[in-house]
């Protein structure tokens, strides 16, 4: 069993999706491990998984992992465009950070979209600064259907997948179906046992020489 104390990086805006649950079950399914929980982006994610300064991350996936690292699928976000009515024209398209993974993710969503990419780009780094400028009628925005709880939006056919990323033969890596499955908001211990004896059909391990994007 899996046993001793290890680092979890996570990007902060799925703490409060997480954590809860996690820390409910793992008890029950992980007794004899502890964790600890580190915030940060998720390029600087899977760099710090890469160097062992931590020893899994949960964060936005953006490509093949790195070299040596394995991603394993925990949930998927789909991408929401919001407009307000009677939008006016010169009015901004509030982006969010484009420095991070789901920042990333929508400014390529955003190429597809001429009418929200030829606006003016605000760019804000707090979903919440977004949402209050949209409940104002100020600006548009894609993000994640999570993000936008109540607040009218359109579905664009584009997701941002949430991943568990370890380290290929790592003691994490070796229960990460079981970790990947305490860690989803719908999981059960029952289920993580049974999704640990199971096959993973949701990992993507590392390609010889592949690199972050």
């Amino acid at each position: 069993p899996l046993a001793g104390r290890f680092r979890l990086g996570l990007v902060a805006s799925v703490g409060p999706r997480l954590l809860p649950g996690f820390l409910r079950r793992r008890p029950i399914s992980l007794p004899h491990a502890t964790f600890t929980f580190h915030t940060g982006l998720s390029e600087s994610l899977d760099q710090d998984v890469e160097s062992r300064r931590i020893d899994a991350a949960i964060l936005t996936a953006t490509g093949v992992p790195a070299g040596g690292l394995r991603h394993r699928l925990l949930l998927r976000d789909p991408l929401m465009r919001a407009v307000p009515p009677n939008l006016e024209a010169d009015a901004p398209f509030l982006q969010f950070a484009p420095s991070t993974g789901i920042g990333r993710l929508i400014a390529a969503t955003l190429a597809d979209h001429p009418d929200l990419a030829g606006r003016p780009r605000l760019v804000l780094d707090h979903v919440d600064t977004i949402r209050a400028c949209l409940a104002a009628g100020i600006g548009a925005t894609i993000l994640p259907q999570v993000d936008l709880r109540d607040i009218p939006c359109q579905k664009l056919g584009a997701d941002r997948a949430l991943v568990l990323s370890t380290r290929i033969g790592t003691p994490l890596d070796e229960v990460g179906d079981m970790l990947a499955d305490l860690l989803r908001p719908y999981s059960t211990a029952a289920s993580a046992t049974a999704a640990n004896a199971a096959s993973s059909s949701t990992a993507t391990a590392s390609n010889p020489g592949a690199s972050d994007m």
